[in-house]
């Protein structure tokens, strides 16, 4: 799982490339919170103090990250560090990656089909309840062809969770992936829903605006990819199921 953080502590006006090592925790919380996965990473920091890491793919302390069961309850993120040796400075941080889902009669569920053609669209769904969504849930398929051997297509399956409990229209985004090459991704305050991706580009991205009256759900134009000197392209139709939580 992927995930992009920003280090405070990061010492400025270095040319160097800085680094720091982290210790990563996956939380769940039933009555309270507790660890089910442990593990420590050494990230580098660019020149803005920005990193990237995969999240299960450090060396592990505690637990099983492939044995998560995501669609469990509420996860959290956590992350701990002793920042540079000079400045004696502790790193904490935690933010929430995944809020349950509640199934109640007033949410909204639905089907949305493309027909045999389409690799991109827009839906407007109306909001009866005239506030921003909590909870907003889509699960995609889709297809992605060679463009060498156009008549071979290969499926793309998508499960994306996007939370926004201050109801500003600006929140977490949980993407699980169940597409060959591709791991699942984790993005912070955000209107980006997810990417759909095989390699490090996506082909196209989720987008949703929350607004009192409607959510809106784009799929933006894909974008071919190269990779290897085969060149891969989403190829329609697509099929969305929206869940919509207030």
């Amino acid at each position: 799982m992927m995930y992009k953080g920003h280090y405070p502590f990061a010492q400025k006006g270095k040319n160097q490339a800085q680094k720091i090592k982290l210790n990563i925790n996956i939380l769940k919380q039933a009555k309270e919170k507790e660890i089910v996965y442990q593990e420590q990473q050494q990230v580098f920091l660019d020149s803005i103090a920005d990193f990237q890491l995969a999240l299960g793919a450090g060396s592990r302390l505690n637990g099983d990250f492939s044995g998560i069961n995501w669609s469990d309850g509420a996860y959290f993120l956590q992350l701990q560090s002793d920042s540079f040796e000079k400045r004696k400075q502790l790193y904490t941080y935690e933010t929430q990656l995944r809020a349950p889902t509640e199934l109640l009669p007033e949410n909204k569920e639905g089907i949305v089909m493309a027909d045999t053609a389409a690799d991109c669209g827009e839906i407007v769904i109306p909001n009866p309840h005239h506030k921003r969504p909590r909870k907003v849930t889509v699960d995609l398929t889709t297809s992605y062809v060679n463009l060498s051997y156009p008549a071979d297509t290969y499926p793309v399956y998508r499960h994306f969770e996007w939370f926004d409990y201050n109801l500003d229209g600006i929140g977490n985004a949980l993407v699980l992936s169940y597409s060959e090459n591709t791991t699942h991704a984790f993005f912070e305050n955000t209107k980006l829903m997810g990417e759909v991706k095989l390699y490090s580009s996506p082909f196209q991205q989720l987008k949703i605006s929350s607004e009192a009256n409607l959510v809106r759900l784009t799929l933006t134009k894909p974008e071919p990819i190269t990779n290897f000197s085969a060149t891969y392209a989403i190829k329609g139709p697509w099929k969305m199921i929206y869940y919509i939580e207030w």
